[in-house]
């Protein structure tokens, strides 16, 4: 089986490069987008690969302590401009559970949604460095990943969700973070989420700014590195250019 990988973009703004790679790289301010992935199958099935974060103008209403994009973008409206119907959707990836990957949960009633299990334990009882990260705010009761637990599969292993699409741990980021590597017809493409900002992460092996151990990174990039597959970083702005991919 092979897929086509729709990116979704879901705004861009402005960080220090500082944050965006392993003990600073300088004090310059770099562009950074948002965004998630949709993978439609050969037969026509979609599956999303993490659900973004609130738009803009929820940041601003609720008064969540978030980063603000640009652009004032819904993610359900730009799904559904790429063929998904929310409610048909049977699987959604998360690759971790940050606040800007998975706010979206509750899109899908009737979809089945793939963690790793030692990403939920880090997620419930995170260290203090990453309780906003993972939604841990003082605007809602719980973080929203929480409402949809019912849903939740935990994995333990690395696996073949779909034919086609391998879960890779890939620890570094966070300790549950999952990097899809998914089979298309130009080719294997790693979804790398934030294990990467940007390609320069890749191209110079740096870790992000956020990186929670660097050694672990280090050891999933070769890892990852050696599947000869295509990384694709959620966040650098120049992945947004290219409406399909694979």
């Amino acid at each position: 089986m092979t897929y086509k990988i729709h990116p979704i973009f879901l705004g861009s703004l402005e960080i220090s490069e500082s944050a965006i790679f392993y003990r600073g790289k300088g004090s310059e301010k770099m562009r950074m987008s948002m965004g998630a992935f949709v993978l439609e199958s050969e037969d026509g099935e979609y599956i999303i690969v993490d659900t973004g974060g609130p738009s803009r103008s929820e940041i601003i209403e609720k008064g969540y302590p978030f980063e603000q994009t640009d652009e004032d973008i819904s993610f359900e409206e730009e799904i559904k401009k790429v063929g998904v119907k929310p409610d048909a959707v049977k699987l959604v990836i998360l690759t971790h559970l940050h606040w800007d990957h998975a706010w979206n949960n509750h899109l899908f009633p009737n979809a089945e949604i793939v963690v790793r299990a030692d990403e939920i334990i880090t997620a419930i009882h995170p260290h203090k460095t990453s309780i906003k990260s993972y939604g841990w705010i003082d605007q809602e009761p719980v973080p929203r990943w929480i409402n949809q637990i019912g849903q939740l599969r935990p994995v333990q292993d690395e696996i073949y969700i779909r034919p086609g699409i391998f879960l890779m741990h890939t620890p570094g980021h966070t300790e549950g973070s999952i990097s899809p590597v998914i089979d298309t017809k130009e080719g294997k493409v790693a979804l790398v989420n934030d294990m990467a900002m940007n390609m320069r992460n890749l191209t110079e092996m740096i870790p992000n700014g956020s990186v929670d151990a660097a050694a672990a990174w280090y050891r999933s990039m070769d890892k990852l590195l050696a599947t000869g597959a295509e990384m694709i970083p959620t966040h650098d702005p120049s992945l947004y250019d290219r409406k399909v991919i694979g």
